[in-house]
């Protein structure tokens, strides 16, 4: 064991340790603000790609819920949309990622865990798709009466598309398509509203050699 002890310390001490959520895609936490909302029950994805590293994690969501919506009967489900690296902004995308919907019940920010549902919250940013936050939002019982709920601003956003559904009967999917019913351009209407995560770090180099070594020392022991 006096041998053993060393190898596994040296593989422990290289191990990468997450320091926490951090923005992925959407407006940052700080930056939240008080903006205005429309009627429509839709799903909304915001234009700018999820970045962060080679391989990320979606961990949380933040949104603002605006002024009256806030009355236990609007709810909001985080989703994560994918589409080919180099889309113009406005062009379809695929629910791949759904997580847990909350029924909002504090107006401003509003800060939920991510708790995947269906689908993938692990994101390979290296590949031929990008993946944009997107999120569902609804008034329970109906269909366009105040179903908004996360605030917009109406100028000097990244951009955004929406796709509206009937607030009464539609339940997010995985493969749902996502087209732009509503769309406005980078400059346009941003919604306020973001997921968070983290990188997943590459297994380290050090930690296999760790391994190898305590294999090599069960060897020689036998």
């Amino acid at each position: 064991m006096k041998l053993l002890a060393p190898v596994i310390a040296l593989g422990l001490s290289m191990t990468v340790v997450s320091n926490g959520a951090a923005l992925l895609g959407g407006v940052s936490d700080a930056n939240l603000a008080d903006g205005s909302v429309d009627g429509w029950s839709g799903v909304t994805a915001i234009s700018v790609p999820i970045s962060g590293g080679d391989v990320v994690k979606v961990t949380d969501f933040s949104f603002f819920a605006a002024a009256g919506r806030a009355d236990s009967t609007r709810l909001v489900t985080p989703l994560i949309v994918s589409r080919p690296i180099g889309s113009v902004f406005d062009a379809a995308g695929t629910v791949i990622g759904i997580g847990t919907e909350v029924l909002v019940t504090d107006e401003g920010v509003n800060n939920h865990p991510f708790s995947l549902t269906m689908g993938t919250d692990t994101l390979t940013l290296t590949g031929l798709n990008e993946y944009l936050p997107a999120f569902w939002q609804r008034a329970e019982g109906v269909d366009d009466v105040d179903g908004g709920v996360v605030a917009f601003g109406g100028a000097g956003g990244s951009g955004m598309f929406q796709r509206n559904e009937d607030g009464t009967s539609y339940v997010p999917a995985i493969g749902d398509p996502l087209d732009a019913g509503h769309a406005s351009p980078d400059g346009g209407r941003n919604y306020q509203f973001n997921l968070e995560g983290e990188a997943v770090p590459e297994p380290s180099v050090f930690v296999l050699i760790g391994l190898g070594g305590f294999a090599l020392i069960c060897r020689r022991r036998r």
